[in-house]
C-alpha cells in the first residue's frame, strides 16, 4: 500500500500561532519560538505548509470579505514574512479547502498555547 502524499506534511496556522491573532491587521512579529519551530520542522525532514482563514477565496461575513485581491495581498504579507525569516520552504497553501497532513498546529488539532517548544516536542516525538 501506498503512503498518503501528505504523510510528511505538517500544516500550520498563521493567526494566532505564528503571528498575534489581530486579524485584519497584519502583524509582523512574530510570535516566540515559531521561526525556530518552524526551521526544526523542516529540518527534520518535514514539508510545512501555511494555512489561514486570511487566504480564503469566500466571503467569511460582512466584516472579513477576502476577494482575491485581497487574498493576494495576503499571500505576498505571509510570504514576505516567511522569506525574511529563511523560510522560503514553508509553502502557503491557496486552495479553499484544508490540506491533508499528519500534523496540524492552530485551536484545533496540535494545540499551539503560547509554548512552540511544546509543540515541537510533540511533533517530534521528544
Amino acid at each position: 500500500m501506498r503512503n498518503p502524499p501528505f504523510e510528511n506534511r505538517i500544516v500550520v496556522d498563521w493567526d494566532g500561532t505564528c503571528v498575534e491573532l489581530k486579524y485584519p491587521e497584519q502583524p509582523t512579529e512574530w510570535m516566540p519560538g515559531a521561526m525556530e519551530a518552524l526551521r526544526a520542522f523542516l529540518s527534520a525532514g518535514y514539508e510545512v505548509a501555511i494555512s489561514s482563514t486570511r487566504l480564503a477565496p469566500r466571503e467569511l461575513d460582512e466584516t472579513t470579505r477576502v476577494d482575491r485581491a485581497g487574498k493576494e495581498r495576503e499571500r505576498r504579507y505571509i510570504r514576505k514574512m516567511l522569506d525574511e525569516a529563511g523560510l522560503e520552504d514553508v509553502k502557503i497553501w491557496l486552495r479553499p479547502w484544508k490540506p491533508g497532513a499528519l500534523f496540524y498546529i492552530d485551536d484545533k488539532g496540535i494545540r499551539y498555547d503560547g509554548n512552540w517548544q511544546t509543540v515541537v516536542d510533540v511533533v517530534l516525538g521528544r
